[in-house]
């Protein structure tokens, strides 16, 4: 069977990618692995992204004229979060779990402004780290990540402008 260019360069990435998890089983020497800043980076994002989709569940069951949009973005948030976790094990061969722990918010008006601020800070910070980063798993992955918080962003001011008005 032949390989193409393209193939080759998915193989090499995938090779590199398996050097870090697994480096005793790699086809070729471990690649260097993340900087520790890259990986707190990473982390970080982890915990922030799981922390907010807790409370927007939270508030989903605590306001129900917009319960259905809270539910779905904290469905999001979720998700999100599962998958930079897989990112930050495929690139330091280390899981990543959240902290249990969230801060509970009683005044909702106060709570979805914490969280459209968070939102808005976390897709900068995504950029950012799209933009510094040689790897294009993360460069998708950022890249990605930075669109969906911005619309979120977005759902959590239609929130806001609901619960208030």
């Amino acid at each position: 069977m032949r390989m193409n260019e393209k193939d080759r360069e998915v193989l090499a990435r995938f090779d590199a990618i398996w050097g870090r998890v697994q480096p005793e089983c790699a086809s070729e020497p471990a690649a260097k692995p993340e900087t520790p800043d890259e990986a707190q980076g990473l982390r970080l994002m982890i915990e922030q992204t799981a922390a907010a989709a807790k409370v927007l569940s939270e508030l989903a069951k605590q306001e129900p004229r917009c319960a259905c949009r809270l539910r779905a973005l904290a469905c999001e948030r979720s998700v999100m979060a599962r998958q930079l976790q897989g990112a930050y094990y495929l690139l330091t061969g280390e899981r990543c779990a959240p902290g249990a722990s969230c801060a509970a918010h009683r005044e909702h008006a106060k709570c979805l402004r914490c969280l459209w601020q968070t939102s808005r800070n976390q897709a900068l910070h995504a950029r950012r780290y799209a933009e510094a980063t040689d790897e294009p798993l993360l460069q998708t992955l950022y890249t990605e990540l930075a669109a969906l918080l911005d619309a979120q962003s977005e759902s959590l001011l239609d929130v806001i402008c609901t619960v208030l008005g």
